[in-house]
């Protein structure tokens, strides 16, 4: 950190914009590393290190705290990494031994097998299909390590403007890190926060303020994009995979399907306002994100094998296992260039899709001009805020087909997309209630209700659960890329919407304990009535007041999917 001045705490604004420039300073420390080499070989040497990080960083190392890191290293490497090199890898096919990792690897299988075993080992090796590191110095492997430990400084930093945001400070301390200066109630919400935050649930929000509800239907299947997600909680995929130790063998990802639909159809309202801005439409950049996944997990290798094969697919050391274990280490594959990318996706949309998306070939083509790693792009590119993510990477005669930042991608994929905002709360809320008809929830009523006296009140949604009804205030509020920065201004604007909501709900549920019944309800039955506001996001929680808190760990606002969890347990008692 910048040095602090003795004596004096940092708060708000001022706290804020220290560290939003020590940002900076973090950010061109890595960019003199990740310049020496090209983005593939970043990507292909940090895909081989292990998911996990140093326990001598000193800070939190968790799981969510380890995918966030390895985001930024993502990023990173993306926006530095020397985009015009193409001599730091080349197929194993095409180099002579002494070039693999600059001759290291010649060197330690000689002296681990001999010359003789060597030597076999290597043609085995160029009778495949893989790339190799060419052009490799010892200090790079550091280099890898280094740049992840300026990333995790650098996630470290913005977990103290988060803090900042809610209402901490710091000041100078002896260590080299700064002393946080905050009070026990303050840090006991922000502890209840970030367990809420890395609590695993679906992918189904975008930072627009978006929601959607998966479906798991087997007719649905064919909709689903299969996308590998950073295995920052080391699972075992399967008890017959082991390390040569007879170890769980934990891949660097785990695949895992996002329904394509479903986001589609929670953001169909965007769909003029997206063509206007990208220049395509949604159907045909959707269907090029999932014809990207199709191609790296079912390559045109695997899906034209001839037929006498096709019993060995499925075996562990068959071409589709094999891939499919590649894909699970390292999240991408390669696609040469000749025949066209253009026609392998409108190939796939049209074998395996079962038309879900409507797309032509001008707009496949301009999609995948935009989904291309270019050197412009590298302005988009923001560390701190997750994006924005390309999925292609040029090298040479091929591109890199990279999955791990799909998830990323959709997220921030309306960012300055105009629309108007009324209509995607009304989209928001309908979502919502769909949802809770497709988990079983008995809705007993929506809309406006009308009290004997005639007066009147609009209901987002209801849940009734035996003698227990629960009041639902949808609030899509679109999340500006600085709130995950924590900046005190955006963080007051947001607390204020959500006041505003929060009051709106719990006036709802006076007005039904008031008036039970109405002209065209009846909630006479209901011995209790629980009031919530609904969000595409988890919210941060200001106090620890009742009207913020509906028990000791119930928060009054509940993003979707949380509130779907709480019902369900509310079943089971």
């Amino acid at each position: 950190m910048p040095r602090l001045l003795p004596g004096c705490e940092y708060l708000g604004e001022e706290g804020w914009n220290l560290c939003r420039t020590y940002l900076d300073t973090i950010e061109n420390q890595m960019a003199q590393i990740l310049r020496r080499h090209s983005v593939f070989f970043w990507l292909h040497l940090y895909r081989r290190i292990g998911v996990g990080l140093s326990p001598e960083h000193g800070g939190k190392t968790d799981a969510n705290t380890v995918g966030l890191v390895r985001q930024i290293v993502e990023l990173a490497i993306s926006k530095h990494g020397d985009k015009t090199r193409k001599d730091d890898l080349a197929p194993v096919s095409k180099v002579h031994f002494k070039d693999i990792l600059g001759g290291h690897c010649q060197r330690l299988w000689q002296r681990w097998l001999g010359p003789v075993d060597a030597l076999g080992k290597f043609r085995r090796l160029a009778a495949t299909r893989q790339w190799v590191i060419t052009q490799f110095e010892i200090r790079d492997f550091i280099d890898a390590y280094l740049v992840e430990g300026y990333a995790y400084e650098y996630w470290r930093v913005t977990a103290l403007m988060r803090a900042v945001g809610k209402g901490s400070g710091f000041a100078e301390n002896a260590d080299d890190w700064p002393d946080t200066r905050e009070s026990l109630s303050l840090s006991r919400l922000i502890i209840s926060y970030d367990q809420r935050i890395a609590t695993r649930r679906p992918f189904s929000t975008a930072l627009l303020g978006s929601w959607f509800h998966s479906s798991f239907e087997p007719r649905n299947r064919d909709e689903k994009m299969l996308v590998p997600f950073y295995n920052i909680e080391k699972r075992s995929l399967c008890n017959e995979l082991t390390t040569p130790n007879n170890e769980p063998f934990a891949s660097n990802f785990l695949v895992v399907p996002i329904d394509v639909r479903a986001f589609r159809n929670a953001h169909l309202f965007l769909e003029h306002a997206f063509k206007k801005t990208t220049g395509v439409s949604l159907d045909s950049y959707l269907m090029c994100l999932w014809a990207l996944a199709n191609i790296a997990l079912l390559p045109a290798r695997v899906l034209y094998t001839s037929r006498a094969d096709n019993d060995d697919l499925l075996d562990q050391n068959g071409q589709l296992f094999m891939n499919f274990l590649n894909i699970l280490q390292r999240a991408y594959t390669l696609f040469e260039t000749d025949p066209g990318l253009v026609d392998e996706i409108l190939f796939r949309a049209e074998a395996f899709s079962r038309h879900a998306f409507s797309c032509d070939r001008e707009d496949v083509k301009s999609c995948v001009g935009q989904l291309i790693l270019r050197e412009e792009s590298r302005d988009q590119i923001a560390l701190w805020s997750g994006g924005r993510r390309f999925p292609l990477i040029p090298f040479g005669e091929v591109l890199i087909i990279d999955l791990e930042g799909i998830p990323s991608l959709l997220q921030t994929l309306f960012y300055r997309v105009q629309h108007q905002q009324t209509i995607r709360g009304s989209v928001f809320e309908e979502t919502f209630r769909v949802a809770l008809a497709a988990e079983g929830f008995v809705q007993p009523q929506t809309g406006e209700i009308v009290a004997a006296s005639g007066e009147k009140r609009e209901v987002d949604a209801t849940v009734r659960i035996g003698d227990d009804l629960f009041l639902f205030e949808c609030r899509s509020i679109e999340r500006p890329l600085d709130f995950e920065l924590g900046r005190p201004r955006t963080l007051e604007a947001r607390r204020g919407f959500l006041e505003s909501k929060v009051r709106q709900v719990l006036s709802l549920r006076d007005f039904v304990i008031s008036n039970p019944s109405g002209r065209n309800y009846d909630f006479r039955w209901a011995k209790t009535i629980s009031a919530f506001v609904v969000s595409p996001f988890v919210e941060w929680i200001w106090d620890r007041s009742d009207r913020l808190w509906h028990s000791n760990d119930i928060p009054r606002i509940l993003q979707a999917d949380e509130a779907i969890s709480y019902l369900h347990r509310r079943e089971g008692t």
